[in-house]
């Protein structure tokens, strides 16, 4: 799901989003939710880390450096403001999967709707 995101591919995030959606008791909105928050704060460590090396980067991101390109290219399709807004999207969906302000919605309309704003914010 993160590379999806992060390469902004919309039809494999989709692909994806609605496999989630059919088998949501092994793929629960919160907990993806989470990981997509660690996500979004690694790419914004990445735009403020002032050493760029691919070992330095690793290290800072807790990552494997075979993975530093893959938050490489989602550093440049989300700028810091785009992280933050992000990061915002995903706590609305936080609390939209405790029940907060969400209706009747079910959790793989929930899905889509988060995939959609975090693919163009």
């Amino acid at each position: 799901m993160q590379n999806a995101i992060g390469s902004r591919d919309i039809l494999k995030a989709n692909r994806i989003v609605n496999y989630f959606g059919d088998n949501g008791k092994d793929n629960p909105l919160l907990v993806t939710a989470i990981t997509l928050y660690g996500y979004f704060t690694k790419i914004l460590k990445l735009h403020f880390a002032t050493d760029k090396s691919q070992g330095a980067l690793a290290s800072v991101l807790g990552v494997n450096p075979y993975f530093v390109k893959d938050y490489q290219v989602a550093a440049r399709n989300y700028p810091p403001g785009a992280c933050i807004r992000c990061i915002s999207i995903l706590r609305e969906f936080d609390m939209k999967s405790k029940g907060y302000d969400s209706g009747e919605v079910s959790e793989k309309d929930l899905y889509r709707e988060m995939i959609f704003k975090l693919m163009h914010c």
